[in-house]
């Protein structure tokens, strides 16, 4: 629920994957974003799909305009957005974030 999520991003540093399960670059970037989440332990790296109704009414907010997009919350404020299936970028702002 939009609650459930607004919960989740309210606390520690928290990374949301806003992705559609037919986009290629989302499926590629999967394994080192699984990895990313074993690398930081103390940060909750999660994932939404947009194809639902679900995961459209609750990224409306956050006009993802592109797959994948990783949105980087910290209490509950996006403090940083990664377009693309961008590794460098998503670890860069997870160091510079945690």
């Amino acid at each position: 629920s939009e609650n459930e999520f607004k919960e989740a991003i309210n606390n520690k540093l928290t990374v949301v994957k806003f992705h559609a399960p037919w986009c290629g670059f989302c499926k590629r970037i999967t394994p080192a974003y699984e990895q990313m989440a074993k690398d930081y332990p103390k940060t909750l790296l999660t994932e939404l799909d947009c194809t639902t109704e679900h995961g459209k009414k609750v990224s409306q907010p956050y006009n993802i305009e592109g797959f994948p997009t990783f949105i980087f919350f910290k209490n509950g404020k996006k403090v940083a957005a990664v377009v693309g299936a961008d590794e460098h970028g998503i670890r860069t702002n997870l160091s510079k974030n945690n």
